[in-house]
């Protein structure tokens, strides 16, 4: 008995705080609820940011055209924050044709892909597990196929995110505060990338690079407020409101959110889950401190997951769904230190 507890004690206390927090999800996973429906939505959501986008590239203003078209076609103005940041629409529109605008794209998420090789070399890990972590997170790279991709202000932030993390090495984060930040100009869910590295910083006691981040949390925060108050200051009390995003939709909704990993969406939904809970398990087993932010970064996003989202807003799975196989490169891990203390024993008497 003894021994077994022992070949248990490699494995941290966040892998099993995961591990128990799966099983939970799992066992009560129930169906989400949809709320009630908001209004007549006439279009998709890419028709809508494909219509912004060429009005603003006619010279139009943002706030002006993004609530004029939202009103017509039946999406909520209120609060501002269904009115996404105009980060996206002025970069579509100053590169004018799709052809560019999805160049541009894949040009950052190979660059993305680069950043996490390099990372993966840089932080002493294993040659197995390099070249799996680096094929897993070229996975993220299918959807870029879909004409619509550009459109979607998460595509653009989920690679931002990738870079940012993927980019960090000790006292050399100057990009990967930029990359960090321009994920959160693209899309205000970001913002947990800035407050977890922050707080890592803070943590480690690197005092410079903690103030880096604060003065990135600071810009972020002006920026999102100056966009919000443009946005509420052109709404009328008739326009739609929406529902909000607290729906507990739980462990559905997170597997939901995996599905924009084209490659995750191809598998059985039994299969599904458990690559998905095996991949939270493996940034569990995460070790050193480049390792560590980016399973915490999966790992907030997962768990934030649970709780916000209603069941069509599961496109916010692009956020981190470029990262999220990674962590199968990782959980080999969880059976090497199961297997460390019985070996290790076994090894000892044939010696004797």
């Amino acid at each position: 008995m003894l021994r077994a507890l022992r070949s248990f004690a490699g494995i941290p206390w966040t892998a099993w705080t995961v591990l128990a927090v799966v099983v939970a999800l799992i066992a009560t996973a129930s169906p989400m609820r949809r709320p009630p429906p908001l209004s007549e939505i006439s279009i998709t959501d890419i028709a809508l940011y494909r219509a912004i986008t060429a009005s603003v590239q006619a010279g139009g203003d943002y706030y002006d055209i993004a609530l004029s078209e939202q009103r017509a076609h039946g999406y909520p103005t209120r609060p501002a924050v269904t009115v996404r940041e105009p980060t996206e629409a002025w970069l579509l529109a100053a590169l004018r044709i799709d052809w560019l605008r999805r160049a541009v794209l894949i040009v950052l998420a190979l660059f993305s892909v680069l950043l996490v090789h390099l990372a993966l070399r840089r932080d002493g890990i294993g040659p197995a597990t390099r070249v799996a972590g680096t094929i897993l997170s070229t996975s993220g790279l299918v959807f870029l196929l879909n004409p619509a991709a550009p459109y979607l202000h998460e595509v653009w932030a989920g690679f931002f995110t990738m870079g940012a993390i993927a980019a960090w090495r000790p006292n050399h984060y100057a990009s990967t505060v930029a990359l960090a930040l321009a994920a959160c100009l693209f899309r205000e869910t970001s913002a947990p990338v800035l407050l977890i590295m922050g707080t890592f910083a803070l943590a480690e006691r690197r005092w410079r690079e903690a103030g880096t981040w604060c003065a990135a949390i600071v810009i972020f925060g002006l920026t999102i407020g100056l966009h919000l108050w443009f946005a509420s200051h052109r709404s009328v009390p008739t326009d739609g409101l929406s529902p909000g995003w607290l729906a507990v939709g739980g462990w559905n909704f997170i597997l939901a959110t995996t599905k924009k990993n084209i490659v995750l969406s191809l598998l059985p939904r039994v299969w599904l889950g458990a690559v998905v809970a095996l991949s939270l398990i493996g940034f569990a087993m995460t070790r050193g401190p480049w390792e560590r932010r980016l399973g915490a970064v999966v790992l907030a996003y997962a768990g934030l997951f649970c709780f916000f989202g209603q069941p069509y807003n599961d496109y916010w799975g692009f956020l981190y769904a470029p990262l999220l196989p990674l962590g199968l490169a990782f959980a080999p891990r969880l059976l090497t230190s199961l297997l460390a203390t019985p070996t290790r024993g076994l090894i000892m008497k044939l010696k004797m």
